[in-house]
């Protein structure tokens, strides 16, 4: 009859060591989620300030396009109200169709 033989003491030994890898992994990947986070978030806090300039400079271009209208409009008022004109008869004959 065959009899079962008991793991020998070195199994237990290379246990203990993938054990202590796994957990030096796990130590390492939560290191590495908690670095890409950061990185995540500062490019994120980049990308919020780039839109902000972004929005402020668009902003400035409308204020600045807005006063040269105005500023067409008082120099050439005949031209700006037959331009308003034309501008509404196409818009009638648009909605029309």
């Amino acid at each position: 009859m065959a009899t079962r033989t008991t793991t020998p003491k070195s199994d237990d030994v290379e246990y203990d060591t993938v054990k202590d890898d796994i957990a030096s992994l796990r130590k390492d990947v939560n290191q590495l989620v908690s670095d890409l986070s950061k990185i995540a978030q500062q490019e994120t806090d980049k990308g919020v300030k780039r839109t902000r300039k972004a929005a402020s400079n668009a902003a400035d271009e409308i204020e600045e396009t807005t006063d040269d209208v105005r500023g067409y409009i008082r120099d050439n008022p005949l031209s700006a109200c037959g331009a308003a004109v034309g501008v509404g008869f196409l818009a009638a004959l648009l909605m029309r169709k």
